[in-house]
């Protein structure tokens, strides 16, 4: 008795575009940097809102920043066939050595980008049990290779998402020395939150807005690659704007609202009458803008993103 049992084979990805920005000026005023033995020397100046000029300089480790041009890509659809494949052979093996009633074979398509089941011998009362085994399989091996590589698999929609919480939390440490410029940059006085915070996002606003859909990494950098390109988009700059912060302020809470074709973030520190605010999991967060290149405080959002809100069409995960 023969069976092929087809794959299912990854159907799209989901991206955030950014925000239309015709007719704003960036606030950045200069960018170089300079590439030393072990580490590259970053300076920045920008115009804050306030009109003033603002300067940070940092030094980041030169191999971590060449690594955070691999530590994030769009996964190719070869690649993830290629991953399930060798995990799925491997258990195929046990089971065709374990018992002489049936044997599998995973059988490739020309095109090497999907392959089927073939399952042959005496398979009576078996074939549903041994389908649904590797059916179960291959989403699991899904899901352990996109989480592998920063992404979130959503195996009913069978759509993919950026893991912003995972890059977030392995840039903690990482970006350690762009929050020290920030704490010196403020003279160490951190404990006005509000202040420092809008520092930082201004920083990351000001950095020139890139779509970057012409990109491997489908519209997104990691933080040290958007400090190095000197370039991001929305979702670009939420995570190194949330790695930042939560460097600097160890403990502090903070989320990601996703709405359409576009994400912003929220803090939970207190509120003033006037900021735009949400809650999660019983706590208030105060919300901001990180895309720029226009500079919005902490608490005042875009019109496109008060309006998505207003129609509930959004998703909030913890960062």
């Amino acid at each position: 008795m023969n069976k092929i049992a087809k794959l299912i084979i990854l159907s799209g990805f989901f991206m955030i575009a950014p925000l239309s920005l015709s007719g704003v000026t960036y606030s950045q005023k200069d960018y170089h940097f300079n590439i030393n033995d072990n580490t590259i020397d970053f300076n920045y100046s920008w115009l804050n809102m306030a009109n003033q000029i603002n300067f940070i300089t940092f030094k980041l480790d030169k191999l971590e920043v060449a690594k955070s041009y691999i530590d994030f890509k769009r996964p190719e659809t070869k690649d993830v066939v290629d991953y399930i494949h060798a995990r799925l052979l491997m258990d195929i093996n046990i089971i065709n050595t374990s018992q002489n009633d049936y044997k599998i074979q995973i059988i490739k398509a020309s095109n090497e980008d999907d392959f089927s089941f073939l399952i042959t011998g005496d398979t009576k009362n078996k074939l549903d049990r041994i389908q649904t085994v590797l059916e179960d399989k291959q989403q699991d091996y899904y899901e352990d290779y996109f989480h592998e590589h920063f992404y979130n698999w959503n195996k009913d929609a069978k759509l993919i998402s950026i893991d912003y919480n995972k890059i977030t939390e392995l840039y903690l440490q990482k970006i350690a020395p762009v929050a020290k410029a920030f704490q010196l940059k403020n003279n160490n006085q951190i404990y006005d939150k509000r202040s420092v915070i809008n520092d930082i996002l201004n920083f990351y606003q000001s950095l020139p807005y890139d779509t970057l859909m012409s990109d491997r990494g489908a519209g997104f950098s990691t933080p040290f690659k958007l400090l190095h390109e000197n370039k991001g988009d929305c979702d670009t700059k939420l995570v190194a704007s949330a790695a930042t912060i939560k460097s600097l302020y160890k403990g502090i809470k903070v989320i990601s609202v996703i709405l359409p074709e576009h994400v912003i973030i929220g803090f939970n520190v207190p509120a003033n009458n006037n900021d735009v605010k949400i809650m999660y999991k019983g706590q208030q967060y105060v919300l901001a803008e990180t895309a720029g290149p226009g500079l919005i405080p902490l608490g005042e959002l875009s019109e496109f993103s008060l309006n998505a809100l207003k129609r509930g069409d959004y998703e909030i995960s913890a960062l």
